[in-house]
């Protein structure tokens, strides 16, 4: 375990590659006990985990999740797999779970599409 100096947070790394199917690992005893003792002593616990995409590592825990943030990167991951990702997504989660969308690395250029209309306003 490790302590961020900026925030206090205390991080849990994954030590080591394992021969163990995903499934295993992450829908498993362990690692529901691990985070079930986390949520006990702890106010917030994140899980972060590979794209969804690829790996289906965030669809295992999507399942045991309170809430789930999705991040895309702007203007670079393509919409078709934005839109299968967050459909898994929402097939694997509790029906109770939110579900949001971040947008990570958005451009702020002032000549592009927001930022030449970021004056405007509904009350203009």
């Amino acid at each position: 375990m490790a302590v961020d100096t900026g925030s206090g947070a205390q991080v849990v790394f994954g030590s080591r590659r394992s021969d163990v199917a995903t499934d295993h690992l992450v829908a498993g005893r362990t690692l529901t006990r691990l985070i079930g003792a986390a949520r006990q002593n702890f106010e917030v616990v994140i899980l972060d985990t590979p794209p969804v995409g690829p790996v289906v590592d965030g669809l295992y825990l999507a399942g045991i999740a309170d809430a789930i943030v999705f991040v895309v990167k702007w203007s670079a991951t393509p919409q078709q797999e934005v839109r299968s990702a967050i459909s898994a997504l929402v097939a694997a989660k509790r029906d109770t779970t939110p579900l949001l969308v971040a947008l990570n690395q958005q451009d702020t250029n002032p000549r592009a599409y927001g930022g030449k209309y970021a004056g405007y306003s509904a009350e203009s």
